[in-house]
């Protein structure tokens, strides 16, 4: 089953769309599309809150910042150490 050119014909600055016809067909156009109240609902799921941090997120944070601290020391050491090297 191959692609036809009328498949690809699209207006300029469109994205290519290579999906069979009854593909395109299941899924609806974004540009049209407005979204139901449960859509909506099940996006925000995955939206940031603004609730305070728990504990654990706290700690998985300073962690992070300890880590980096550390990694960007030791490159530091690493690369005054090449330069000792090459001298």
């Amino acid at each position: 089953m191959g692609i036809r050119q009328s498949e690809l014909k699209r207006h300029p600055g469109a994205p290519i769309c290579l999906l069979s016809p009854t593909a395109k067909a299941a899924i609806k156009p974004c540009e049209s599309q407005l979204m139901s109240k449960r859509e909506n609902d099940a996006n925000n799921v995955f939206r940031p809150s603004d609730s305070p941090l728990t504990e654990h997120e706290k700690e998985q944070i300073a962690l992070r910042k300890n880590l980096e601290r550390l990694r960007a020391q030791r490159l530091a050491r690493e690369a005054a150490n090449a330069t000792k090297k090459r001298d």
